[in-house]
Protein backbone atom coordinates (compact mmCIF):
# COMPACT_ATOMS: atom_id res chain seq x y z
CA UNK A 1 0.00 0.00 0.00
CA UNK A 2 0.94 3.92 -0.73
CA UNK A 3 1.19 6.77 1.18
CA UNK A 4 -0.66 8.99 -0.96
CA UNK A 5 -0.80 13.32 -0.49
CA UNK A 6 -3.25 14.96 -2.09
CA UNK A 7 -2.39 18.93 -2.12
CA UNK A 8 -5.46 20.94 -2.06
CA UNK A 9 -6.69 24.44 -2.20
CA UNK A 10 -9.34 24.40 0.00
CA UNK A 11 -10.20 22.76 3.33
CA UNK A 12 -12.07 19.31 1.90
CA UNK A 13 -13.83 17.56 5.21
CA UNK A 14 -16.40 18.11 6.26
CA UNK A 15 -17.98 18.27 2.79
CA UNK A 16 -19.70 21.58 1.67
CA UNK A 17 -19.46 21.59 -2.08
CA UNK A 18 -19.56 19.48 -5.12
CA UNK A 19 -15.90 19.90 -5.71
CA UNK A 20 -15.16 18.76 -2.29
CA UNK A 21 -17.49 15.77 -2.94
CA UNK A 22 -15.53 14.65 -5.81
CA UNK A 23 -12.39 14.96 -3.98
CA UNK A 24 -13.23 13.25 -0.50
CA UNK A 25 -14.88 10.81 -2.65
CA UNK A 26 -11.63 9.77 -3.42
CA UNK A 27 -9.81 9.77 -0.42
CA UNK A 28 -12.25 8.15 1.53
CA UNK A 29 -12.01 5.44 -1.43
CA UNK A 30 -8.24 4.99 -0.99
CA UNK A 31 -8.28 5.15 2.30
CA UNK A 32 -11.03 2.39 2.23
CA UNK A 33 -8.43 0.34 -0.21
CA UNK A 34 -5.84 0.60 2.36
CA UNK A 35 -4.01 3.47 1.42
CA UNK A 36 -2.09 5.87 3.93
CA UNK A 37 -4.00 8.82 2.73
CA UNK A 38 -2.64 12.52 3.89
CA UNK A 39 -4.30 15.84 2.69
CA UNK A 40 -2.69 18.91 2.93
CA UNK A 41 -5.10 21.93 2.35
CA UNK A 42 -3.88 25.41 2.25
CA UNK A 43 -6.62 27.28 3.85
CA UNK A 44 -9.84 27.08 6.30
CA UNK A 45 -13.64 27.52 6.27
CA UNK A 46 -14.43 31.19 6.56
CA UNK A 47 -15.76 31.01 10.32
CA UNK A 48 -12.50 29.44 11.49
CA UNK A 49 -9.92 31.88 9.42
CA UNK A 50 -11.87 34.54 10.85
CA UNK A 51 -11.51 32.96 14.66
CA UNK A 52 -7.48 33.47 13.41
CA UNK A 53 -7.57 29.29 14.17
CA UNK A 54 -4.51 28.05 13.38
CA UNK A 55 -2.85 24.95 11.69
CA UNK A 56 -5.08 21.57 12.83
CA UNK A 57 -5.11 17.92 11.75
CA UNK A 58 -7.84 15.72 12.02
CA UNK A 59 -8.16 11.94 11.37
CA UNK A 60 -11.37 11.52 8.95
CA UNK A 61 -11.01 7.42 8.79
CA UNK A 62 -9.21 5.05 9.26
CA UNK A 63 -5.96 5.91 6.66
CA UNK A 64 -7.19 9.44 6.04
CA UNK A 65 -6.01 12.79 7.64
CA UNK A 66 -6.29 16.08 6.98
CA UNK A 67 -4.33 19.20 7.62
CA UNK A 68 -5.13 22.79 7.42
CA UNK A 69 -2.56 25.30 6.85
CA UNK A 70 -4.67 28.14 7.49
CA UNK A 71 -2.41 31.58 6.92
CA UNK A 72 -4.68 34.47 7.03
CA UNK A 73 -3.08 36.16 4.44
CA UNK A 74 -3.17 33.88 1.77
CA UNK A 75 -6.84 33.82 2.85
CA UNK A 76 -7.29 37.02 2.84
CA UNK A 77 -6.05 37.18 -0.97
CA UNK A 78 -8.45 34.24 -1.82
CA UNK A 79 -11.41 35.92 -0.32
CA UNK A 80 -10.22 39.22 -2.93
CA UNK A 81 -10.15 36.47 -5.93
CA UNK A 82 -13.44 34.87 -5.17
CA UNK A 83 -15.08 38.05 -4.35
CA UNK A 84 -13.79 38.64 -8.22
CA UNK A 85 -14.67 35.69 -9.52
CA UNK A 86 -11.15 35.16 -10.43
CA UNK A 87 -9.09 31.43 -10.73
CA UNK A 88 -7.59 30.43 -7.02
CA UNK A 89 -3.98 31.44 -8.60
CA UNK A 90 -3.16 32.28 -4.94
CA UNK A 91 -3.03 29.05 -4.16
CA UNK A 92 0.73 28.70 -5.80
CA UNK A 93 2.17 30.80 -3.98
CA UNK A 94 2.24 28.43 -1.09
CA UNK A 95 3.03 25.62 -2.96
CA UNK A 96 5.68 26.64 -4.94
CA UNK A 97 7.57 27.57 -1.48
CA UNK A 98 6.23 24.72 0.76
CA UNK A 99 6.27 25.11 5.00
CA UNK A 100 8.36 22.34 6.94
CA UNK A 101 4.83 19.90 6.89
CA UNK A 102 4.61 20.22 2.91
CA UNK A 103 7.93 19.25 2.47
CA UNK A 104 8.00 16.31 4.98
CA UNK A 105 4.44 15.00 3.85
CA UNK A 106 5.97 15.33 -0.23
CA UNK A 107 9.26 13.54 0.72
CA UNK A 108 7.46 10.64 2.50
CA UNK A 109 4.68 10.39 -0.06
CA UNK A 110 4.81 7.68 -2.84
CA UNK A 111 1.82 9.22 -4.95
CA UNK A 112 1.09 13.17 -5.44
CA UNK A 113 -2.32 14.39 -6.22
CA UNK A 114 -3.14 17.78 -7.09
CA UNK A 115 -6.02 19.13 -6.69
CA UNK A 116 -6.95 21.24 -9.61
CA UNK A 117 -4.50 22.42 -11.67
CA UNK A 118 -3.92 25.26 -9.29
CA UNK A 119 -2.52 23.07 -6.63
CA UNK A 120 0.52 22.14 -9.13
CA UNK A 121 4.07 22.76 -8.99
CA UNK A 122 7.43 21.59 -10.05
CA UNK A 123 8.09 18.92 -7.44
CA UNK A 124 10.91 17.10 -6.76
CA UNK A 125 8.94 13.90 -7.60
CA UNK A 126 11.86 10.97 -8.70
CA UNK A 127 10.37 7.79 -8.30
CA UNK A 128 6.87 9.49 -6.99
CA UNK A 129 4.02 9.07 -9.16
CA UNK A 130 2.25 12.85 -9.42
CA UNK A 131 -1.41 12.95 -10.69
CA UNK A 132 -3.84 15.39 -11.53
CA UNK A 133 -7.40 15.55 -10.23
CA UNK A 134 -9.28 17.66 -12.67
CA UNK A 135 -13.00 19.03 -12.03
CA UNK A 136 -13.33 21.03 -15.14
CA UNK A 137 -12.05 22.37 -18.16
CA UNK A 138 -10.87 25.13 -16.48
CA UNK A 139 -9.98 27.49 -18.31
CA UNK A 140 -13.15 27.35 -20.13
CA UNK A 141 -14.67 28.52 -17.52
CA UNK A 142 -12.89 32.09 -17.67
CA UNK A 143 -13.93 32.57 -21.53
CA UNK A 144 -16.26 35.48 -22.06
CA UNK A 145 -20.11 34.69 -22.16
CA UNK A 146 -20.17 34.15 -25.62
CA UNK A 147 -17.68 31.60 -25.73
CA UNK A 148 -14.78 33.36 -26.60
CA UNK A 149 -11.04 32.77 -25.64
CA UNK A 150 -10.38 36.27 -23.19
CA UNK A 151 -6.60 36.88 -21.54
CA UNK A 152 -7.89 35.39 -18.06
CA UNK A 153 -8.92 31.94 -20.32
CA UNK A 154 -5.74 32.01 -21.71
CA UNK A 155 -3.68 32.33 -18.47
CA UNK A 156 -5.91 29.61 -17.22
CA UNK A 157 -5.16 27.23 -20.13
CA UNK A 158 -1.41 27.77 -19.80
CA UNK A 159 -1.30 26.80 -16.13
CA UNK A 160 -3.99 23.72 -16.62
CA UNK A 161 -1.51 22.70 -19.61
CA UNK A 162 1.30 23.26 -17.59
CA UNK A 163 0.00 20.80 -15.12
CA UNK A 164 -1.29 18.53 -17.67
CA UNK A 165 2.40 18.22 -18.93
CA UNK A 166 4.17 17.69 -15.45
CA UNK A 167 2.14 14.82 -14.20
CA UNK A 168 1.81 11.23 -15.37
CA UNK A 169 -1.97 10.93 -14.87
CA UNK A 170 -5.04 12.71 -15.41
CA UNK A 171 -7.84 11.71 -13.28
CA UNK A 172 -10.85 13.42 -15.57
CA UNK A 173 -14.21 14.56 -14.16
CA UNK A 174 -16.33 13.95 -17.45
CA UNK A 175 -15.43 12.16 -21.01
CA UNK A 176 -15.73 16.15 -22.73
CA UNK A 177 -12.36 16.65 -20.53
CA UNK A 178 -10.32 13.29 -21.69
CA UNK A 179 -11.76 14.54 -25.48
CA UNK A 180 -9.99 17.75 -24.99
CA UNK A 181 -7.48 17.38 -22.84
CA UNK A 182 -6.12 14.38 -24.95
CA UNK A 183 -6.33 16.07 -27.85
CA UNK A 184 -3.84 17.95 -26.75
CA UNK A 185 -1.68 15.52 -24.99
CA UNK A 186 -2.21 12.55 -27.14
CA UNK A 187 1.00 10.60 -25.52
CA UNK A 188 -0.35 11.37 -22.15
CA UNK A 189 -2.48 8.78 -19.75
CA UNK A 190 -6.04 10.04 -18.62
CA UNK A 191 -8.72 8.18 -17.08
CA UNK A 192 -12.14 9.01 -16.08
CA UNK A 193 -13.30 9.39 -12.62
CA UNK A 194 -16.94 10.15 -12.59
CA UNK A 195 -18.01 12.79 -9.82
CA UNK A 196 -19.96 10.47 -7.20
CA UNK A 197 -21.92 10.29 -3.80
CA UNK A 198 -22.38 7.90 -1.11
CA UNK A 199 -26.05 7.70 -0.78
CA UNK A 200 -27.42 9.17 1.96
CA UNK A 201 -31.20 9.21 1.69
CA UNK A 202 -32.15 6.14 3.68
CA UNK A 203 -33.80 7.45 6.39
CA UNK A 204 -36.32 9.94 4.82
CA UNK A 205 -38.01 12.38 7.76
CA UNK A 206 -41.45 11.73 8.82
CA UNK A 207 -43.98 13.99 7.17
CA UNK A 208 -44.58 16.27 10.09
CA UNK A 209 -41.12 17.19 10.44
CA UNK A 210 -41.09 18.63 6.59
CA UNK A 211 -44.25 19.75 6.93
CA UNK A 212 -42.67 22.31 10.22
CA UNK A 213 -39.33 23.03 8.30
CA UNK A 214 -41.67 24.15 4.92
CA UNK A 215 -43.61 26.54 7.99
CA UNK A 216 -39.87 27.49 8.77
CA UNK A 217 -38.91 28.73 5.70
CA UNK A 218 -42.65 30.49 4.84
CA UNK A 219 -43.52 27.92 2.48
CA UNK A 220 -47.22 26.09 2.21
CA UNK A 221 -47.64 22.60 2.15
CA UNK A 222 -49.46 22.61 -0.93
CA UNK A 223 -46.54 24.27 -3.04
CA UNK A 224 -44.56 22.54 -5.78
CA UNK A 225 -41.05 23.41 -4.25
CA UNK A 226 -37.82 23.43 -7.27
CA UNK A 227 -34.71 23.08 -5.27
CA UNK A 228 -31.26 24.18 -6.55
CA UNK A 229 -28.68 23.52 -3.91
CA UNK A 230 -25.22 25.64 -4.96
CA UNK A 231 -21.89 27.15 -4.22
CA UNK A 232 -20.35 30.12 -5.19
CA UNK A 233 -18.92 28.94 -8.56
CA UNK A 234 -19.47 31.20 -11.86
CA UNK A 235 -22.03 28.62 -13.62
CA UNK A 236 -23.70 28.47 -10.34
CA UNK A 237 -24.45 32.64 -9.96
CA UNK A 238 -25.29 32.78 -13.19
CA UNK A 239 -28.15 30.07 -12.58
CA UNK A 240 -29.16 31.95 -9.54
CA UNK A 241 -29.64 34.97 -11.52
CA UNK A 242 -31.50 33.42 -14.38
CA UNK A 243 -33.81 31.58 -11.77
CA UNK A 244 -34.26 34.93 -9.87
CA UNK A 245 -34.97 37.16 -12.94
CA UNK A 246 -37.59 34.97 -14.16
CA UNK A 247 -39.01 34.58 -10.24
CA UNK A 248 -39.50 38.24 -11.36
CA UNK A 249 -41.12 38.50 -14.61
CA UNK A 250 -43.38 35.24 -13.71
CA UNK A 251 -44.52 36.24 -10.63
CA UNK A 252 -47.81 35.46 -11.17
CA UNK A 253 -47.55 32.62 -12.79
CA UNK A 254 -45.70 30.63 -10.44
CA UNK A 255 -48.06 32.40 -7.56
CA UNK A 256 -51.08 30.98 -8.98
CA UNK A 257 -49.14 27.44 -10.13
CA UNK A 258 -48.09 27.61 -6.53
CA UNK A 259 -44.60 27.08 -7.34
CA UNK A 260 -41.90 27.85 -5.16
CA UNK A 261 -38.25 27.92 -6.24
CA UNK A 262 -35.97 27.74 -3.40
CA UNK A 263 -32.27 27.99 -3.69
CA UNK A 264 -30.01 26.52 -1.15
CA UNK A 265 -26.27 26.92 -0.40
CA UNK A 266 -23.59 29.68 -0.45
CA UNK A 267 -24.46 30.79 -3.96
CA UNK A 268 -26.44 33.65 -2.29
CA UNK A 269 -25.09 35.51 0.50
CA UNK A 270 -27.99 34.79 3.11
CA UNK A 271 -31.81 34.47 3.39
CA UNK A 272 -33.83 36.41 0.84
CA UNK A 273 -37.39 36.24 0.03
CA UNK A 274 -38.67 37.71 -3.27
CA UNK A 275 -42.12 36.47 -4.49
CA UNK A 276 -42.01 33.27 -4.96
CA UNK A 277 -38.44 32.93 -4.69
CA UNK A 278 -36.54 32.16 -1.67
CA UNK A 279 -32.62 32.01 -1.10
CA UNK A 280 -30.98 30.04 2.75
CA UNK A 281 -27.37 31.49 2.06
CA UNK A 282 -24.96 29.20 3.63
CA UNK A 283 -25.89 26.05 5.33
CA UNK A 284 -24.68 23.96 7.86
CA UNK A 285 -26.12 20.78 6.40
CA UNK A 286 -27.74 20.65 2.88
CA UNK A 287 -29.50 17.46 3.18
CA UNK A 288 -32.45 18.54 5.20
CA UNK A 289 -33.72 20.94 2.41
CA UNK A 290 -33.98 18.02 0.07
CA UNK A 291 -36.71 16.80 1.84
CA UNK A 292 -38.96 19.55 1.64
CA UNK A 293 -38.51 19.77 -2.05
CA UNK A 294 -40.61 18.06 -5.07
CA UNK A 295 -38.47 18.80 -8.23
CA UNK A 296 -34.86 19.71 -8.35
CA UNK A 297 -33.50 22.08 -10.72
CA UNK A 298 -30.42 22.23 -12.16
CA UNK A 299 -29.99 26.03 -14.47
CA UNK A 300 -26.44 25.30 -15.30
CA UNK A 301 -25.95 26.72 -19.15
CA UNK A 302 -21.77 26.74 -19.14
CA UNK A 303 -19.31 24.67 -17.83
CA UNK A 304 -18.11 21.15 -17.95
CA UNK A 305 -17.95 18.18 -15.91
CA UNK A 306 -20.90 15.68 -14.29
CA UNK A 307 -23.22 17.97 -11.54
CA UNK A 308 -22.59 16.43 -8.31
CA UNK A 309 -26.10 18.44 -7.29
CA UNK A 310 -27.98 16.28 -9.96
CA UNK A 311 -26.78 13.17 -8.59
CA UNK A 312 -28.01 14.52 -5.11
CA UNK A 313 -31.34 15.26 -6.89
CA UNK A 314 -31.43 11.29 -7.71
CA UNK A 315 -30.29 10.20 -4.25
CA UNK A 316 -33.22 11.94 -2.99
CA UNK A 317 -35.62 10.73 -5.34
CA UNK A 318 -36.43 14.18 -6.96
CA UNK A 319 -37.67 14.05 -10.34
CA UNK A 320 -35.28 16.41 -12.19
CA UNK A 321 -35.41 19.80 -14.40
CA UNK A 322 -32.56 20.46 -16.31
CA UNK A 323 -30.53 22.46 -19.19
CA UNK A 324 -28.41 20.39 -21.39
CA UNK A 325 -25.32 21.50 -19.85
CA UNK A 326 -26.73 20.72 -16.34
CA UNK A 327 -26.75 17.11 -17.29
CA UNK A 328 -23.46 16.38 -18.61
CA UNK A 329 -21.78 12.68 -18.35
CA UNK A 330 -25.90 11.22 -17.32
CA UNK A 331 -27.80 9.39 -19.34
CA UNK A 332 -31.51 10.98 -19.69
CA UNK A 333 -33.98 10.85 -21.69
CA UNK A 334 -36.17 14.55 -22.27
CA UNK A 335 -39.44 13.77 -20.86
CA UNK A 336 -39.11 10.21 -19.75
CA UNK A 337 -36.24 10.32 -17.54
CA UNK A 338 -35.94 14.26 -17.09
CA UNK A 339 -37.56 17.70 -18.12
CA UNK A 340 -34.85 19.30 -20.30
CA UNK A 341 -35.05 23.44 -20.58
CA UNK A 342 -33.62 26.15 -22.06
CA UNK A 343 -33.17 29.79 -21.02
CA UNK A 344 -36.23 30.52 -23.42
CA UNK A 345 -38.72 28.12 -22.61
CA UNK A 346 -38.44 27.32 -19.01
CA UNK A 347 -42.30 28.74 -18.38
CA UNK A 348 -43.45 26.19 -21.17
CA UNK A 349 -41.95 23.05 -19.19
CA UNK A 350 -43.37 24.69 -15.99
CA UNK A 351 -47.12 25.09 -17.29
CA UNK A 352 -46.92 21.43 -18.66
CA UNK A 353 -45.11 20.02 -15.29
CA UNK A 354 -46.16 16.52 -14.97
CA UNK A 355 -48.40 15.92 -11.49
CA UNK A 356 -49.43 11.96 -12.05
CA UNK A 357 -47.90 10.49 -9.20
CA UNK A 358 -47.76 6.58 -11.30
CA UNK A 359 -45.71 8.67 -14.06
CA UNK A 360 -43.30 10.81 -11.50
CA UNK A 361 -42.52 7.04 -9.55
CA UNK A 362 -41.82 6.21 -13.45
CA UNK A 363 -39.34 8.86 -14.16
CA UNK A 364 -37.47 8.62 -10.30
CA UNK A 365 -36.81 5.24 -11.03
CA UNK A 366 -35.40 5.15 -14.50
CA UNK A 367 -33.28 8.02 -13.57
CA UNK A 368 -31.75 6.11 -10.97
CA UNK A 369 -31.51 2.54 -12.70
CA UNK A 370 -29.75 4.74 -15.94
CA UNK A 371 -27.42 6.44 -13.29
CA UNK A 372 -26.56 4.33 -10.77
CA UNK A 373 -22.86 4.38 -11.79
CA UNK A 374 -23.06 8.20 -9.71
CA UNK A 375 -24.30 6.81 -6.78
CA UNK A 376 -21.30 4.36 -5.96
CA UNK A 377 -17.82 5.93 -5.25
CA UNK A 378 -16.19 2.67 -5.23
CA UNK A 379 -17.03 1.66 -9.04
CA UNK A 380 -16.27 5.56 -10.03
CA UNK A 381 -12.69 5.89 -8.31
CA UNK A 382 -11.76 1.80 -9.57
CA UNK A 383 -9.83 2.98 -12.35
CA UNK A 384 -8.07 5.11 -10.47
CA UNK A 385 -7.20 2.28 -8.06
CA UNK A 386 -5.97 0.09 -10.92
CA UNK A 387 -3.89 2.67 -11.93
CA UNK A 388 -2.32 3.11 -8.47
CA UNK A 389 -1.62 -0.70 -8.32
CA UNK A 390 -0.14 -1.00 -11.96
CA UNK A 391 2.90 1.85 -11.13
CA UNK A 392 5.89 0.74 -11.06
CA UNK A 393 7.97 3.08 -9.61
CA UNK A 394 11.35 1.88 -10.80
CA UNK A 395 10.20 2.17 -14.50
Amino acid sequence: MANILIISALQIFPVVSGGQQRTASIALELAKAGHHVRIYSLIGRKRDMLRFTGETEATISANLYEFVCRPFTLWAKAMVAYKLGLPPLWAKELIEQPDTTLNLWIAQSEIIIHDFPYTFAALRAHRRLQILNSHNIEHQLFRTKDGRDSKLSESVRKLEYTAIAGVALVACASLDEVTVFSAAFPNKEFIHIPNSIKPKNQNPPPKKQTSTMRQDLGINDDATVLIFPASRYGPNIEGMDFLRNFSIKHESFLRKERIMILVVGSVATGQHRLGQFLTTGPVCDIEPYFHVADWGINPIFYGSGTSIKVAEFIDFDLPILTTEVGSRGFTFVDQSTAIFFTKDNLLEKLTMLPKDLHLLRKMRQEARMANAHFLDPTAAVAPLLRAISGWNPLS
